[in-house]
């Protein structure tokens, strides 16, 4: 409570690197983003303002590229919820970088829905979360496998103190596409946070403004935020199936071109 009290919003820089591959022996695809990353009350958003391909870098008019994500989990770990979906162990006290946290150990109480198992790092003295580490249950195809630790770090607020924020997270999937097994492995760090910023409206107002490409958290997963008739709109057509040729291209419903 303390914690939302003193932070109204923010926005900081978020460094997306993803991995993509099909084998061991493939080299796959390595995407580089940069991205101005807003976080209120409203929700989060993305601006996106690089996009690099295996070390080629795409002007702001490149191809959409897919969102590959598993099934967003309504009900996470902690939350305060009139329900029992977790049952929780505390495992002892173990140090996470300079300070000792409470490592609790989670897992759902029944597996019919898609839920979390895992461990949460608590801080001792603040009773501040420091990390999170996930496995996600129960997926549907063509997700197989999802895993992601978080990490909570302070960050200086306007008031000279701090705040314990979401500063790196890496995630790793594998999914099932044409019969073949890919592996996806992502890292966002952030940085060069901004906390209650007093042009944070202004700023966020021009990302919108621009013709940049936007993403939006909701609470189906993250969507592209198009921009249209001078109005960003969540676009909600998600991909549902794929083709794979021999030379490697996917063919997306989604797209009117081919995507590698």
């Amino acid at each position: 409570a303390r914690l939302g009290a003193r932070v109204r919003d923010y926005l900081a820089e978020a460094r997306m690197e993803s991995h993509f591959r099909p084998s061991n022996s493939d080299s796959g695809f390595d995407v580089v983003t940069d991205n101005r990353f807003y976080a209120s009350a409203e929700g989060v958003e993305w601006e996106e303002t690089s996009f690099t391909l295996n070390g080629t870098k795409w002007g702001p008019k490149r191809p959409p590229f897919p969102l590959l994500q598993a099934e967003k989990v309504l009900s996470l770990p902690l939350d305060l919820r009139l329900s029992k979906d977790y049952r929780y162990r505390l495992e002892g006290i173990e140090r996470v970088g300079s300070v000792d946290c409470y490592a609790v150990r989670f897992d759902p109480v029944e597996g019919s829905r898609s839920l979390y198992r895992g461990t949460v790092w608590i801080e001792v003295e603040s009773f501040l979360k420091v990390k999170l580490q996930t496995t996600q249950t129960n997926l549907q195809p063509p997700i197989l496998a999802s895993e992601e630790i978080q990490f909570v770090d302070p960050v200086a607020t306007p008031d000279a103190g701090s705040v314990r924020l979401l500063t790196r997270f890496v995630t790793r999937q594998t999914m099932l596409i044409a019969g073949r097994s890919l592996l996806v492995e992502r890292q966002v760090v952030f940085s060069n946070f901004s906390v209650n910023s007093p042009d944070f409206l202004e700023r966020r107002a021009a990302s919108r403004a621009s013709e940049s490409i936007m993403f939006k958290d909701t609470e189906r997963g993250l969507r592209h935020y198009l921009k249209k008739n001078g109005t960003r709109v969540v676009e909600e057509r998600p991909t549902t199936n794929a083709k794979a040729l021999a030379m490697g291209t996917l063919i997306d419903p989604s797209y009117e071109f081919p995507l590698p």
